[in-house]
């Protein structure tokens, strides 16, 4: 959902933008949105769901409530979320560092999702489905 939301946002943006539409300005529009909405938004939306909807989510993924695994990924995604955000004000190797950032959260993420599957054959819906999809 966010990242449709932030092409659909990069892309109203290059249409609208009067400066001069070469590779590197739509690369950068698309990249700055995909920044602020996907990684900055989503992650968000992942640190409420991991806040608020916590015992909800770690059922979603087949771990056990009431663990204190919960508030340390949340405020891991809180984290990228801030990054993602300031995106939007802070260019250059601000943007390389979130990405950093980003990739390392998410693979590593990746790494645990594949470990539960692989060593608890944990099918859970958001273990081995769509969060496991989106992260790839």
């Amino acid at each position: 959902m966010f990242l449709i939301l932030g092409l659909i946002v990069g892309a109203v943006h290059v249409y609208l933008d009067k400066r001069p539409r070469t590779k590197g300005r739509v690369a950068e529009i698309f990249l700055l949105w995909f920044l602020v909405i996907t990684v900055g938004l989503g992650s968000v939306f992942f640190f409420i769901s991991h806040t608020v909807f916590a015992d909800t989510t770690a059922a979603s993924v087949g771990w056990p409530a009431d663990n204190p695994f919960q508030s340390e990924v949340a405020v891991a995604n809180l984290t990228i979320a801030t990054l993602g955000i300031l995106c939007y004000w802070l260019r250059g190797n601000f943007w390389v560092a979130t990405v950093i950032a980003f990739c390392v959260q998410w693979l590593g993420a990746a790494v645990v999702h594949i470990r539960d599957i692989v060593v608890a054959a944990n099918y859970a819906p958001n273990n081995a489905g769509i969060t496991l999809y989106w992260i790839f």
